[in-house]
């Protein structure tokens, strides 16, 4: 499936390419398209846009957010789930730009 077919509505921001190895994971129940790359074991998921009151500090997820939920730092596997919410493209790509690709075991 793609964010297109199952998420009609949604339109990709501007200045929005998605990192090469994501791969388009977007289904009609989610809430966002999302895209998932193996190598790095990270979901990109891109909201429908905001309006700037709705992006505050109660409010975990912002227009792009990364989860990282089964990696560390170093690449090894846990059980966290962590989610990096960015208000801009530029700081979600500086992110996933600075992930490691993980070990596999």
């Amino acid at each position: 499936m793609s964010y297109q077919t199952q998420h009609q509505h949604f339109t990709m921001p501007d200045g929005v390419v998605i990192p090469e190895g994501f791969e388009d994971t977007s289904w009609i129940d989610d809430a966002m398209p999302s895209f998932y790359n193996k190598a790095l074991n990270a979901s990109l998921w891109i909201d429908y846009p905001k309006e700037e009151s709705e992006m505050n500090a109660d409010n975990d997820w912002m227009q792009f957010n990364v989860d990282t939920s089964s990696m560390t730092k170093t690449g090894d596997y846990n059980d966290t789930a962590k989610v990096h919410p960015f208000k801009t493209w530029e700081e979600a790509n500086a992110f996933i730009e600075s992930l490691p690709t993980i070990k596999r075991r």
